[in-house]
């Protein structure tokens, strides 16, 4: 076999390869370039100021405190926290990271029960509502008592990104709305308006751009 027609096989053959891996063949017939893989990009998810806080007795949201309270006050009335986070620009969802930290707390607020978080479809502002209203998800996670929280939100945040949701939002509230003892119990989770920044919620968002 002649060389010329031993590189014109070896050509083939390779060409025959580049395509079965997901080349294509320009209009010369020659090889053309595999365009690059998207690459997720990473994000952290603005807190909506607006969104974030806690509801007092199902009836009074309070968005301007440094901390979250959960628990309840003197009057058996319950706090019901929520955090919540903007989604604008985010992409198909890879992974979402939730952290959070504990302040300093008050009476026994572990006397009403286990402490939970729910997903809840917050629409981005917070209302009295929001304490109450049936979650999308209830008690995604049963929260310790620790001094901060990783906690892996994916499924939750891409449930947001594919509904069309504005924002990403979660509840925190103990099992019991009180304890009826008529003193303050109160558990804190600082807010993104406290003075340690380091210490701000934050929802690290892992996706492709939209």
């Amino acid at each position: 076999m002649g060389c010329k027609r031993l590189l014109e096989i070896t050509i083939a053959i390779a060409g025959l390869l580049f395509a079965a891996c997901g080349g294509s063949s320009g209009p010369d017939g020659g090889m053309m370039e595999l365009s690059p893989a998207p690459m997720p990009v990473e994000d952290i998810a603005p807190v909506v100021a607006g969104g974030e806080g806690y509801v007092v007795g199902g009836v009074s949201p309070v968005t301007d405190a440094p901390f979250m309270a959960l628990g309840d006050n003197a009057l058996d009335n319950p706090f019901v926290g929520v955090l919540c986070f903007d989604l604008t620009g985010i992409g198909s969802v890879e992974q979402a990271t939730l952290t959070f930290h504990r302040g300093l707390g008050l009476g026994d607020p572990w006397s009403m029960g286990p402490l939970f978080m729910d997903h809840i479809d917050g629409g981005g502002s917070l209302d009295a509502a929001d304490a109450t209203d049936p979650a999308l998800t209830e008690a995604i996670y049963e929260l310790m008592d620790e001094p901060s929280w990783t906690l892996d939100v994916t499924a939750q945040v891409q449930a947001d990104v594919a509904a069309g949701r504005s924002a990403s939002s979660f509840r925190i509230r103990f099992d019991l709305t009180t304890n009826g003892d008529a003193t303050q119990d109160i558990y804190r989770v600082i807010m993104s308006k406290h003075v340690a920044s380091e210490q701000h919620p934050s929802l690290v968002i892992s996706h492709f751009a939209p």
